[in-house]
């Protein structure tokens, strides 16, 4: 079977049966958008999604409309949510149904089948017209699941064999092995349907066309006793059935006069005379007034009514109950049941939590190191409350990346009732990133989850120990005393003082500033005379002084040869070339190209 639109005739959702309905498609504005490969997916009960076994079909001319049938076995819920995403397009649509759980009035197997209808293996004696038929088995039905069923509402039936039809047809037409149950319309309970059953089969009630109902035999009496009558106008038939004196007085009139007559048979007329004989001032009725028993207790006009001892504290209970405590009463069972204290008890479970995550994780120098991860379980009244099951964590970066294959366990280990632990452990070789701890709490049968912030650090950017600062207290003593830069310099470039730190006291670092002229020629002397290795190549164009002016020295020195087209420049050994150029010679210039 297929998207097949007949499945959408049937007037709301059945349990166990296919079921097809227009889904609309938007985008973000709002507007109708045809989806670009569409992904069904089905929640059965409210558990996990998954793709519908059928996909959508969208209706030409770009209106965002789609047409989805779900199966029988997708309907065989209480509840069926559906989502229908998109690869682009409009934004994803989600729909829920609930299918409805319909009474069953009869099953069997088709003795014949069409492609509008059928005829029942077990034939029903009385009218089922409006009901529906579900396939369940056979063809046309079953599948796994009952994915196959299908429903229609019968639209004739004949009860002498059992022949209906249905519109609009079947999407797979039903034979001799399909299975079927007859279904009750929803608001039609079984014993409704009953009363249409009539003692002789096919007989129902003849309606004519004023709304007026004949019967075509009457009994009137206890179960099998009574006398039949002959169809008749019983509205005709009152008068003459209650004139004549019987079990039931014969007419109103016949009634009253006996009743409201005066003597033996006529108590009642002469009370009611009395009840309105209003000539004297006291009570209408006349009567004699009492002075019995009960006089004396009451007293006249009820004066001894006020000696009523107090029953079971009901005077405390007026004094105590307020005009506030009073309004309270008037607020309960104000749209249903009071909740007993125990129930309110039961809906206590919004458990307290307190999380210890360090807000900074130090990456060491070298190795690794655990810091430990804890959560803290209350109830409402601060007391420690034990979870329906240990909580889980898990750990990502800023970026989303998992990072809990750094835990011990993704499951907390119990410390003691509402405490529980792990560990993170960071090495070297970890990044300076920022990490979420989400906690997953399960309590009462409801998931919570708590998150927490940690930051990854470098270790020596957060460790400032005593070491460290008696080191920088040591520079800054050295600092203070440094006449200016250019004392500086000359103390960077004496490595007597870089080497030896007993060198660094300001005497030594003024008498920098004291070298003399005899002094730097020696420096220049002493760096002139310096023996440098032989040349083997061109100095480059930015070349540094010394070796600028050590090839000029060569190329004046050294050996050259040339050809009518080539100079060349040997080593000191004439062993190999330094440098080559090419020559060449018009008659009128003689050219010499770059040395390389």
């Amino acid at each position: 079977m297929a998207v097949h639109v007949s499945h959408a005739s049937i007037p709301y959702p059945i349990k166990n049966a296919r079921y097809s309905f227009l889904v609309p498609f938007l985008d973000a504005d709002g507007d109708p958008t045809d989806p670009t490969t569409p992904d069904t997916e089905v929640s059965q009960d409210n558990g996990a999604f998954a793709d519908a076994a059928e996909e959508v079909s969208t209706a030409s001319g770009s209106n965002g409309m789609g047409l989805i049938t779900l199966t029988g076995a997708e309907m065989n819920n209480s509840a069926v949510g559906v989502a229908f995403k998109v690869a682009s397009g409009p934004k994803a649509t989600l729909m829920t149904l609930y299918p409805r759980n319909l009474p069953k009035l009869s099953n069997g197997t088709l003795s014949a089948g069409s492609a509008g209808g059928g005829t029942l293996g077990t034939i029903l004696a009385y009218d089922i017209t409006g009901f529906f038929i579900r396939t369940t088995g056979g063809t046309g039905g079953g599948g796994t699941g009952g994915a196959n069923n299908q429903v229609r509402r019968i639209d004739t039936y004949t009860t002498s064999t059992g022949a209906f039809t249905v519109t609009p047809n079947w999407e797979t037409t039903p034979s001799t092995d399909t299975t079927y149950d007859i279904l009750l319309p929803e608001g039609v309970s079984i014993a409704m349907a009953q009363t249409m059953i009539p003692a002789t089969a096919g007989r129902k009630p003849v309606v004519d066309a004023s709304g007026l109902v004949d019967a075509n035999a009457v009994k009137v009496g206890p179960t099998g006793s009574g006398t039949a009558q002959t169809a008749g106008d019983i509205p005709a038939r009152l008068p003459a059935a209650l004139t004549a004196n019987g079990n039931m007085k014969s007419s109103i009139l016949e009634f009253i006069s006996t009743v409201f007559s005066e003597g033996a048979t006529g108590r009642i007329a002469a009370a009611i005379q009395a009840m309105f004989n209003v000539t004297g001032p006291v009570f209408t009725v006349q009567s004699v007034n009492q002075t019995g028993d009960s006089y004396a207790r009451i007293g006249a006009n009820g004066a001894s009514l006020s000696a009523i001892p107090d029953e079971a504290g009901v005077t405390t209970l007026l004094s105590r109950l307020s005009s506030a405590r009073a309004g309270y009463l008037d607020n309960l069972n104000v749209g249903g049941n009071v909740a007993a204290s125990s129930e309110v008890v039961a809906i206590q479970n919004n458990t307290r939590t307190v999380r210890v995550v360090p807000e900074m994780l130090e990456r060491p120098d070298s190795g690794s190191t655990a810091f430990r991860i804890e959560i803290f379980l209350y109830d409402e009244v601060g007391n420690m409350e034990a979870p329906d099951s240990a909580p889980t964590i898990a750990v990502v970066n800023q970026a989303g990346t998992d990072r809990s294959a750094n835990l011990d366990s993704g499951t907390m280990t119990l410390v003691s009732t509402g405490r529980y632990r792990s560990t993170y452990t960071i090495d070297t070789a970890h990044l300076i990133e920022e990490l979420v701890f989400a906690f997953t709490v399960v309590e009462g049968g409801a998931t919570r989850i708590y998150g927490n912030g940690a930051q990854v650090v470098d270790t020596t950017a957060v460790s400032f120990t005593s070491t460290d600062r008696t080191n920088l207290g040591a520079i800054k003593a050295v600092t203070d005393v440094l006449p200016n830069a250019g004392a500086l310099t000359s103390l960077a470039q004496d490595s007597t003082v870089a080497k030896d730190s007993t060198v660094a006291k300001a005497s030594a670092i003024a008498a920098l500033n004291n070298i003399s002229t005899t002094d730097v020629r020696t420096q220049v002397d002493g760096a002139l005379d310096a023996v440098n290795a032989e040349l083997t190549a061109v100095p480059a164009s930015n070349a540094s002084l010394r070796k600028s002016l050590q090839y000029l020295f060569t190329w004046r020195r050294n050996k050259k040869t040339q050809t009518s087209s080539t100079m060349k420049l040997r080593n000191d050994g004439d062993s190999a070339d330094i440098a080559s150029s090419t020559v060449s010679d018009d008659g009128t210039t003689l050219t010499i190209g770059k040395d390389t």
